[in-house]
C-alpha cells in the first residue's frame, strides 16, 4: 500500500463498513440532569451532563462519572433518540427520562445536537 494522494483521500462512508459505522450520521445527544427530588446517591445536581456520541459512546461530562443506576435505565432511550426518525415517531416526543429510583429521583433533560 503506498501513501499517494489518491490511496490516502477520504472515501465515503460505508454503512457496512465496521470501522466508519461511527461516522454515520447520528447526531449527538447530551444528557443533563434538569431536577434532583431528595438526595442523588450519586452526587447529581442540576445542570451536570454526559454525553452520548455518534450513538455508540458515553462520554463523561460533569462529573466525570456516571451513576450505574440511571445508565440502565436510560440506554435503550437513548439508543432509539439518537437515530434520525420521522417527526411523528413517539421517541420525538421524549424530552425528559428519569433514574429507577423513586424516593431521590434525578430527571435527566435531552437534547440532539448538531441538527
Amino acid at each position: 500500500m503506498t501513501n499517494s494522494p489518491e490511496s490516502t483521500k477520504q472515501m465515503p462512508v460505508n454503512l457496512n463498513d465496521g470501522d466508519n459505522y461511527r461516522r454515520c450520521f447520528m447526531p449527538d445527544v447530551k444528557i443533563t440532569v434538569n431536577s434532583v427530588r431528595g438526595h442523588c446517591a450519586a452526587g447529581y445536581k442540576p445542570g451536570d451532563y454526559f454525553m452520548l456520541k455518534d450513538g455508540l459512546m458515553i462520554e463523561a461530562g460533569k462529573p466525570a462519572g456516571i451513576c450505574i443506576y440511571a445508565l440502565p435505565a436510560i440506554i435503550h432511550y437513548l439508543t432509539a433518540y439518537c437515530r434520525e426518525t420521522s417527526s411523528e415517531d413517539w421517541i420525538n416526543q421524549l424530552k425528559e427520562l428519569q433514574c429507577p429510583d423513586s424516593d431521590n429521583t434525578v430527571v435527566f433533560g435531552l437534547e440532539r445536537l448538531g441538527q
